[in-house]
């Protein structure tokens, strides 16, 4: 297996600095693109209803969108040669009007359509039995209003919304997976908690650093399922023997940790030498890599640890042993029986075993 160096502290600093920086734009671009979709989608949903909101009121005189059509030059061009040749009948200068009705279509207004409808009536006498024959009948112009939507701007509307909506739901089903939100979020406090706390990134560990290391083993098996299914037609990445777990792992830990040994020596043990496959130092733990491959495998795991443990516990750098077994294909029948035999808390040395996937 490939020997792993780790990094200086300087460039480890700088490195998850940047990583940082680059977390907190992309999740700051999300953000933002996400917000100004919403406002986009509110803003144009309530201009519009503001636009239409005289179809919700009576179509009078009173109305907006009718006060305006009344008000433009289009309709007193239209209106006017009427009402003068009304007045002109009126004062006796010119023959009677012929009954008729008139309309204005106007479509001004964007997503309105105001039809005003004009219709000439004969004005009934005040004293109809007075009427002296030869009189002139009086007539007027009775106006009514319909205010009515413009289905083509709604159809842009609805457009717009769509589209909005398109792009929204591409961006949030573009958003990352759960796992690596959680990752991204731990990466960014972890920073910031460390600025806080004036904390350099290789001083001592904080209380949490185990337990890190138990959620980084957890999620192990998660992490090579997700490369396994990879998108655009590439072939995933497969685990098929402990050298690959191994590999796997260890750049998982360099992840999290700045001091990762790999292939740590052990001291000499009954004339015979052997290696812990990694050591965090600053967490004075070393971790022992098992992949259980087949059931023969498992059924001899146990007696095998057993007689590991003692090897472990000769190196002055680890007083923490911690086993991760994977056996993605769960072949171990009794996982917590295992567990139970091999967990240790004495008050110098302690075992912990985690086998993944969990069941």
């Amino acid at each position: 297996m490939t020997r792993h160096a780790s990094a200086p502290t300087g460039a480890r600093r700088s490195g998850t600095l940047g990583m940082v920086n680059s977390l907190l734009d992309l999740h700051q671009w999300r953000a933002v693109s996400a917000a100004a979709l919403v406002l986009a989608m509110l803003a144009t949903a309530a201009l519009y209803v503001g636009q239409i909101a005289p179809l919700f009121v009576p179509a009078d005189v009173d109305n907006p969108a009718v006060r305006i059509v009344i008000a433009s030059d289009s309709y007193r061009l239209f209106t006017q040669p009427l009402f003068n040749e009304l007045s002109a009948y009126s004062a006796s200068r010119a023959p009677s009007p012929s009954a008729s009705t008139y309309y204005v279509d106007d479509r001004s207004q964007w997503g309105l359509t105001v039809l005003a409808r004009l219709e000439l009536i004969e004005v009934p006498p005040v004293k109809p039995a007075k009427r002296l024959a030869g009189d002139r009948p009086a007539y007027k112009y009775m106006s009514s209003y319909q205010v009515r939507l413009d289905w083509s701007a709604l159809m842009v509307v609805l457009l717009l919304e769509s589209l909005f909506g398109a792009t929204l739901h591409v961006l949030f089903r573009s958003r990352p997976a759960r796992d690596r939100v959680a990752f991204e979020a731990q990466i960014i406090a972890d920073h910031y908690a460390a600025l806080r706390d004036g904390a350099r990134v290789s001083g001592p560990p904080a209380p949490s650093d185990r337990e890190l290391l138990t959620r980084v083993l957890l999620g192990f098996h998660t992490f090579c399922l997700r490369l396994n299914r990879r998108g655009r037609d590439r072939s995933g990445v497969l685990v098929n023997d402990e050298y690959d777990v191994q590999d796997l792992l260890s750049a998982l830990l360099v992840v999290h940790f700045d001091n990762v040994r790999v292939e740590e020596p052990l001291p000499s043990h009954a004339g015979r030498g052997s290696r812990i496959d990694f050591l965090l130092p600053v967490l004075r733990t070393g971790i022992e890599v098992k992949f259980v491959r087949d059931p023969a495998k498992a059924r001899d795991l146990g007696a095998e640890l057993l007689v590991d443990a003692t090897r472990y516990q000769a190196h002055p750098d680890c007083t923490h042993l911690m086993y991760f077994i994977y056996d993605p294909d769960m072949h171990l029948r009794n996982p917590q029986d295992l567990v139970t035999d091999l967990t240790r808390h004495d008050a110098d040395w302690t075992v912990a075993v985690v086998v993944v996937p969990a069941r």
